[in-house]
């Protein structure tokens, strides 16, 4: 089935000289017929010349951050099917053709490899990102009503449809983020495959930091949500100012009730206002709501248009 359709392999890198030929080499060995597109963000050691050598098709980007480099690598690359993959070789690549043979067969917008390191690599890699991956996995699941297991694997599939209404706003290793994200939005079809998940190799060292990669992760979940959902996120946002509401109502109401007298107007009025800003904001959300929806109209529009079907 591959061999019917054109598949793009991009791999975006920032000094990953050690790593990339042996990444290249293992798709070549079971996609030989894939185009692929070696991402140069900005790399001081060999990264592109080896992309070079090995016949790939470089992509360079000056501005630093794994989502400017994913944008500008969709932005290039044409295809009926993207393979998006870290260049550490720390992933099972030979996963790819069982998650090609479920995009094309089950019809889905993406395949997600769910990663699931060995116990010998788990105690090498890091606590902190091993936690951090846990919290924000568990935080994304809870405010976008998902079930995904590795919200942030940087090894996925996807469709061409699905890459066509990708917006790709982010810049840095919040873009997996962004992706997982963008397929709630427009509710695409989406499966995790198990697949392994190893150390990277002697040399090679991790870009991503965890303290601050990990707030701007968790920062743009966030902001996604804001704008996703932003009835939802009003919901969450403007709990404690309800609940202040309330607080302040009852403190102006129960002298009322028992002397019939209102004394606590400080209390009164303050309620009385945020109630406004409370009005005001759901009426901003409600708008926004309906603003996504018709978002989400045109974009099904032009996905039926480009597969025929209008």
């Amino acid at each position: 089935m591959a061999s019917k359709s054109s598949i793009a392999v991009l791999i975006p890198c920032k000094d990953e000289a050690i790593s990339l030929g042996k990444v290249v080499e293992r798709f070549r060995a079971i996609l030989p017929e894939a185009r692929i597109y070696v991402g140069n963000n900005a790399s001081t050691d060999r990264t592109e010349e080896i992309a070079r050598e090995l016949g790939c098709i470089v992509v360079n980007e000056v501005q630093p951050g794994k989502g400017n480099m994913v944008r500008k690598l969709l932005r290039y690359a044409q295809a009926d099917y993207y393979f998006l993959i870290d260049g550490d070789n720390t992933y099972e690549i030979e996963a790819a053709v069982e998650m090609l043979v479920l995009i094309q067969n089950k019809d889905l917008d993406s395949v997600i490899a769910k990663r699931v390191a060995s116990a010998e690599d788990k105690n090498t890699e890091r606590t902190g990102h091993l936690f951090g991956n846990r919290l924000i996995n568990s935080f994304y699941n809870f405010l976008f009503k998902s079930n995904l297991s590795d919200v942030l694997s940087g090894y996925r599939l996807f469709s061409d449809s699905f890459v066509k209404t990708f917006p790709a706003n982010s810049s840095g290793f919040e873009i997996e983020v962004e992706l997982s994200a963008h397929a709630n939005l427009i509710s695409a079809s989406v499966l995790e495959v198990d697949t392994s998940y190893s150390s990277r190799s002697d040399g090679s060292e991790s870009k991503l930091r965890t303290f601050r990669d990990g707030f701007r992760i968790v920062r743009t979940i966030f902001a996604l949500n804001r704008r996703i959902k932003p009835v939802r996120n009003f919901a969450i946002t403007t709990s404690p100012l309800f609940i202040a509401v309330i607080y302040l109502f009852l403190r102006a109401l129960f002298p009322y009730v028992i002397s019939g007298r209102v004394s606590n107007f400080p209390s009164l009025i303050l309620g009385s206002g945020l109630l406004v800003v409370i009005s005001v904001l759901f009426a901003m959300s409600i708008i926004m709501e309906q603003a996504i929806s018709n978002h989400l109209s045109t974009l099904n529009l032009a996905k039926r248009a480009s597969s025929g079907n209008v």
